[in-house]
């Protein structure tokens, strides 16, 4: 049986490992929660309301002003091995809280299909 490798091989190979693990859990980034950006279609400008988004969404990632009106935007952002998933969705909302339309829709599932 060979002799056990010296206690200063032992810990290179450990912080060795323990680099490694940092390193992977630094590329599992993940910002916001997964939403499904199509629950926008059953959204009616005019009727739905900025809860009735929450309903369907969750929170909003970010609300900003626009004059009287309201922009909601809701964003997910998650990196895989097989690259970055996301999901960002703005609604703009009126002074009332109803929806005026969708402003934006991107869906990374939708990159794959083109």
């Amino acid at each position: 049986m060979p002799p056990p490798p010296p206690a200063s091989s032992l810990i290179r190979r450990g912080l060795a490992a323990f680099a490694c693990l940092l390193a992977l859990g630094a590329c599992a980034r993940s910002i916001g929660q997964p939403f499904d950006v199509d629950a926008a279609d059953r959204l009616r400008p005019g009727l739905s309301t900025y809860q009735d988004a929450v309903t369907q969404f969750g929170k909003a990632t970010r609300i900003r002003g626009q004059g009287d009106r309201t922009v909601a935007h809701w964003h997910y952002l998650k990196d895989t091995p097989g690259g970055t998933e996301y999901d960002s969705l703005k609604i703009l909302f009126d002074e009332n809280g109803r929806m005026v339309r969708v402003v934006e829709r991107l869906d990374s599932d939708d990159e794959d299909e083109r």
